[in-house]
């Protein structure tokens, strides 16, 4: 039983592990873009991408539960 829960608290830290390198990295990533680039009609045209683009994967994720998922 001991064996099972350090496998979960193992699990569980790497998980944390693993999102706090991805937000990391991501304003990282942020910081590394020059402030010319960050305004402008190409700011709006990418945030409308992106708005697309998630709705997309979220569309793709239900249909994906709803077939695991009965």
């Amino acid at each position: 039983m001991d064996r099972i829960m350090r496998s979960r608290a193992l699990a569980l830290l790497l998980a944390g592990v693993f999102l706090a390198l991805a937000l990391a990295g991501q304003a990282v990533a942020g910081t590394l873009v020059p402030a010319s680039e960050k305004g402008g009609a190409g700011a709006a045209i990418e945030r409308a991408g992106f708005s697309y683009l998630t709705g997309i994967r979220t569309y793709a994720a239900a249909v994906l539960w709803n077939r695991l998922d009965a």
